[in-house]
């Protein structure tokens, strides 16, 4: 995939993510797709959720384990830490990383 069509992408199926670096610097804005599937586990009496978000790799350099994201616009948004590092897809393009919610 080009990085062109990355952005188009993302503005059809992305949230509004927001990321001010722990190291510091100026916060960082762009869109996320934002997955939230629902698992089963317990013979299917518990539902757990699997936070994860795809983005353009080039749009959030030095990303890593831990750092913070603000998902969602207006209303203020959550907070989700990363669980691991960045992950790259095929070309690299897009990466992924696991989430989980900031508890307020």
């Amino acid at each position: 995939m080009f990085a062109d069509d990355a952005a188009t992408y993302l503005e059809d199926l992305g949230s509004p993510v927001t990321w001010q670096p722990s190291v510091g610097g100026p916060v960082v804005a762009g869109l996320m797709i934002f997955d939230q599937p629902g698992q089963e586990m317990d013979g299917g009496r518990v539902i757990t959720r699997e936070y994860k978000v795809t983005f353009a790799t080039a749009t959030w350099p030095g990303l890593k384990r831990d750092e913070v994201l603000t998902i969602g616009g207006e209303g203020g948004g959550s907070n989700y830490k990363l669980r691991t590092d960045p992950l790259p897809a095929e070309d690299g393009v897009f990466s992924a990383a696991p989430l989980s919610k900031v508890r307020p």
